[in-house]
């Protein structure tokens, strides 16, 4: 029993208010899944540059005789030895210096400067026989230094 094709006035098709509704329905799920992407693409850019270093280490530009008036103590010398609190970045660097120029302050001949262990916290990577031309902070616990107290270009007279 072949029917033959359904005749166009027997078609159910959607209203046009019924139509307009898919339509609004549709384009909201489109936007919704729009929102989803731009999510997902901020949560993988934010995961993205929380995984990478900070380097906050960051250091006004002043010259050699600016750091040298802030400072308590600047010296010429020679690091004789290197050591570290405890393992890790964390920790605090003791490096043992011989001093052969007091540019300012009252100190020994061979004095010990402390910074942190970590260059990304402005700690200075000490290495023994490193000539260093560097201020320091007088602070409870001892000479206290950092990169951004390292004296580059012509450094104040005596």
């Amino acid at each position: 029993m072949s029917q033959g094709p359904i005749p166009p006035s027997l078609i159910l098709s959607p209203s046009k208010d019924e139509s307009e509704k898919r339509t609004s329905w549709n384009s909201c799920f489109d936007g919704l899944r729009m929102r989803n992407v731009e999510l997902a693409l901020f949560a993988t850019a934010f995961v993205a540059l929380a995984a990478v270093p900070a380097n906050a280490c960051t250091c006004r530009d002043r010259t050699a005789a600016e750091i040298v008036a802030g400072a308590d103590v600047a010296i010429v010398g020679t690091v004789t030895e290197v050591r570290r609190t405890a393992p890790g970045p964390d920790a605090t660097v003791i490096a043992t210096v011989s001093v052969s120029r007091i540019i300012k302050g009252r100190i020994h001949r061979q004095i010990q400067l402390r910074t942190r262990g970590n260059s990304a916290a402005c700690g200075v990577e000490f290495t023994e026989g490193m000539v260093v031309r560097i201020a320091a902070e007088k602070l409870s616990d001892g000479l206290n230094t950092n990169q951004c107290m390292i004296l580059r270009g012509p450094i104040p007279a005596d």
